[in-house]
């Protein structure tokens, strides 16, 4: 299936004075999520400590799944051979300081959405392997990668345990994007406790 029409979509790119880069990909649904409302609070509060923050509502954008045809690592390295915003996302992703991964929580897991748009950072590492920690890991494409956040919107019977779950496979992923998870919230912080933090680190 080809995409020769897609969104183009103009982010929500608002500057500060540039203190750090800050992209938050929304996972979420706005007609049934809290986040959207929480992500604008919390965007306000970035820009006026100084950051640059470009939103990017998911839901508003045409990104299909990993076909798996390892392109990006081969026939064009670094590059998705799928014709929609994915490749769009992956240039946000790799230029920020902060990626926050933001989705409600469904069956005790971020959003479909979010993880399609997790799976299309493929190019942003390399097909070529290493050892990190004793473990194999890919090796990065590029020198640098953002910091992750995750910032979960809660269901109404998530415990610590499921909270701990996800986490840790995040924390367990940013491995081979060569970063670190450096911040873990849900939308009962406060928007500026939450952007207190991102200057703090």
């Amino acid at each position: 299936m080809g995409f020769g029409v897609f969104s183009k979509i103009t982010p929500a790119i608002l500057v500060g004075d540039g203190r750090k880069q800050i992209a938050v990909l929304d996972g979420s649904d706005a007609e049934i999520s809290v986040l959207p409302a929480y992500i604008d609070q919390l965007k306000e509060q970035l820009l006026r400590n100084g950051n640059s923050v470009t939103h990017l509502p998911l839901r508003t954008m045409v990104i299909a799944q990993c076909r798996g045809c390892w392109n990006c690592w081969t026939r064009t390295p670094g590059e998705c051979a799928i014709d929609d915003d994915g490749p769009f996302v992956c240039r946000q992703v790799i230029k920020a300081d902060w990626i926050i991964l933001a989705s409600p929580l469904i069956m005790g897991f971020p959003s479909a959405r979010l993880k399609t748009v997790h799976d299309r950072l493929l190019p942003l590492i390399h097909p070529y392997l290493s050892v990190i920690g004793g473990e194999i890991h890919h090796r990065p494409r590029y020198p640098r990668f953002p910091r992750l956040a995750l910032l979960l919107e809660t269901e109404a019977d998530t415990d610590s345990e499921d909270l701990a779950i996800v986490r840790e496979i995040y924390r367990r992923d940013a491995i081979n994007f060569h970063t670190t998870l450096a911040a873990f919230w849900t939308t009962g912080h406060h928007p500026e406790e939450v952007s207190h933090e991102i200057d703090a680190i």
